[in-house]
């Protein structure tokens, strides 16, 4: 037993006892120069360029866990017991809490946050060597469990994203003895640090179970108490105060430790917003995580290079860029995209962030960079799942161009559409979805669920092809022109979609559907179905130039809605124009699109639509041009 003592961040001056073996851990990190290394390490790393000022350390971290723990330590209880075969006791549940809180550090490298978001790029893309499973097999393992979690070790990576990174180096300084600085005991490795990593390595014991929840605990208030010192509101998290209307009894109980996580989620979900998921923390990290996996992939030793860093408390490369905060600031956004799933499987996030990689390349941008970003749903409980959502955020270093966002929309709409035919004939109107759905290899979701992605980024194409303007949609109301049950989608349903994505000729089933032209006497709509009906004589126009044998590499987007585009800022001075649908056109290749507006009037007549369009697009002061349609609609043609 032995005592410690660290000032706490938002706590003050605090003396920790150490319980057996907790002990024995703290001295022979101290000795082998670990503990001074968390001292030095900035608990944010790259993000002070967002946030100069905060001098946070990761022992600063360690330590606001360790008083946690003590803190709640009442409600462990303080029976000896054991974990593993070695025997090894430990003298109470706090102490093994303990054990955990001074290793779950040691693993991070210089940077932290956006740094191990590249070096787990690097291993996911799976280039040559950038296999964490060779990394962690070069080590001189004494221990027999670590195996079995190097055979595991990639795909536990594309399980828990960046988190389990960390943990994971942090079992390759226990495997090689802190380079030979001092002596792992095995107990350490086989039966606390590697069950903790894999739930497969834990032998039957229930404590694991209160142990891994108290840790997560622990580390979650610990974060909070760290982070509420730089959002933008006064927020404070007093641990007993928090706690005490919470644990009323010696023993956590599953009631008492869901009701926590509510608790802490609604602290988190406000910390991270106003913090790690901010527009200026986001583009840092992407930047960084940018440079981090092109340095990897031009190394001729890339594990050496991380194997370094793991013993490093300043990362040199990125220390002495001094090009590293211009290369922030001239980083835009080409755009933000938002995936809501059904249900979470992370390895999903990491193989699309691939792919938008590839796809950016393609177009001729040498220098880009992802920021993604997963939320996490706190409740687990069956009857109030949620869906996870996913945001990347793909950025350029200049000016963005409307073709980058193109090629994101072509590859969004050919990657993922598919995917949603397939489960629209599979589920049944309310969506339900099947146990092994979990295991497609791409998300499943639902159209409705698709369609905010689609908007988000024409919006966003808009404002990058057309500076000064906006763009928004106003779904139709399409249930009004009688019976609409399309692909599982009841009549609400179908109300809310602005956007269709129809096949590469504009022949496919959702084209033929939507732009049917409805009975309008029997409806008792006949503006809406007047419209519906220019965009079916559209749909028609378009389709005569491709040919009968040409099959042009173009995604078509089906706009039921009235499109508001604006022009300027959105108070004072605005000019905003309505049209009467659309179509959106945009080439897989080049990514450069078209915007085909409507104009219909009630009038028998093309002509009063042909003028009114002409007028507004001059309002706007765009360019494009405007063609007659049968009977009373025009349609411009606007180049994005």
């Amino acid at each position: 037993m032995c005592e410690i003592r660290h000032c706490v961040p938002n706590i003050g001056a605090v003396t920790i006892r150490l319980y057996e073996p907790a002990d024995e851990v703290y001295r022979m990190l101290s000795d082998a120069g670990e503990v001074e290394r968390l001292r030095q390490l900035r608990h944010i790393g790259a993000l002070e360029i967002a946030y100069p000022g905060i001098a946070h350390s990761r022992w600063d971290y360690t330590f606001s866990m360790l008083y946690v723990i003590d803190r709640l330590k009442g409600l462990f209880g303080s029976a000896t017991f054991n974990l593993g075969n070695n025997k090894k006791k430990f003298s109470s549940t706090a102490a093994a809490l303990q054990c955990l809180a001074l290793l779950s550090n040691i693993g991070h490298l210089p940077g932290t946050y956006a740094v191990e978001k590249g070096v787990t790029r690097f291993f996911l893309r799976g280039k040559g060597n950038g296999s964490l499973k060779s990394l962690l097999s070069d080590a001189p393992w004494r221990h027999g469990k670590p195996h079995r979690v190097i055979r595991e070790a990639d795909s536990h990576l594309r399980l828990y994203d960046y988190l389990s990174l960390n943990r994971l180096l942090g079992l390759i300084k226990l495997g090689t003895n802190f380079h030979g600085k001092h002596e792992v005991p095995s107990w350490l490795v086989d039966d606390l640090y590697a069950p903790f990593l894999l739930e497969e390595l834990r032998p039957p014991n229930p404590r694991w179970s209160n142990i891994e929840e108290w840790f997560d605990t622990a580390r979650r208030l610990a974060y909070l108490n760290h982070d509420t010192t730089v959002v933008e509101f006064p927020l404070t998290v007093d641990v007993s105060r928090l706690l005490s209307n919470v644990f009323q009894s010696e023993h956590l109980s599953e009631t008492a430790l869901n009701e926590s996580r509510e608790i802490l989620a609604a602290y988190e979900h406000m910390v991270y917003e106003r913090f790690y998921h901010e527009p200026a923390a986001r583009k840092v990290t992407a930047v960084v995580a940018s440079r981090i996996r092109e340095l990897l992939e031009a190394e001729e030793d890339p594990a050496g290079k991380i194997v370094q860093w793991l013993y490093d408390s300043q990362l040199t490369e990125l220390q002495e860029n001094q090009e590293l905060e211009q290369e922030v600031e001239q980083a835009n956004l080409v755009a933000s995209v938002s995936l809501r799933t059904l249900f979470p499987s992370l390895n999903h996030p990491w193989q699309i962030e691939n792919e938008i990689v590839g796809k950016m390349s393609v177009v001729g941008i040498q220098e880009n960079c992802i920021a993604s970003v997963l939320e996490y749903q706190p409740c687990r409980l069956e009857h109030a799942i949620e869906p996870d959502h996913t945001y990347i955020d793909t950025y350029v270093l200049g000016r963005p161009q409307s073709k980058h966002v193109g090629r994101l929309i072509c590859w969004i709409a050919d990657s993922l559409d598919e995917v949603v035919e397939r489960s629209d004939k599979k589920d049944d109107a309310k969506n339900h979805y099947r146990n092994d759905d979990r295991d497609d290899p791409v998300f499943w979701m639902t159209r409705d669920a698709l369609e905010p992605v689609y908007r988000e980024l024409i919006a966003r194409l808009v404002e990058v092809a057309w500076p000064g303007h906006r763009i928004s949609f106003v779904p139709w109301p399409l249930s009004r022109l009688g019976k609409w049950h399309f692909r599982g989608y009841e009549r609400d349903n179908s109300d809310r979609i602005a956007i269709w994505l129809a096949g590469r000729t504009l022949d496919d089933e959702i084209a033929k559907h939507i732009v049917r032209r409805p009975n309008a006497s029997t409806t008792g709509h006949g503006a809406l179905a007047a419209e519906l009906g220019g965009l079916r004589q559209l749909r028609t126009r378009l389709r005569r130039g491709f040919g009968s044998n040409y099959r042009p590499r173009r995604r078509y987007f089906l706009l039921t809605a009235s499109i508001r585009l604006i022009k300027g800022e959105s108070q004072g001075g605005q000019i905003e124009k309505e049209f009467d649908g659309g179509v959106l056109q945009v080439p897989a290749t080049p990514g450069a699109a078209y915007l085909y507006v409507l104009e219909t009037k009630g009038a028998n007549t093309a002509r009063a639509a042909v003028n009114k369009l002409r007028e507004k697009i001059n309002a706007l002061q765009l360019r494009g041009e405007v063609a007659a349609l049968p009977h009373r609609s025009a349609y411009a043609r606007l180049s994005l």
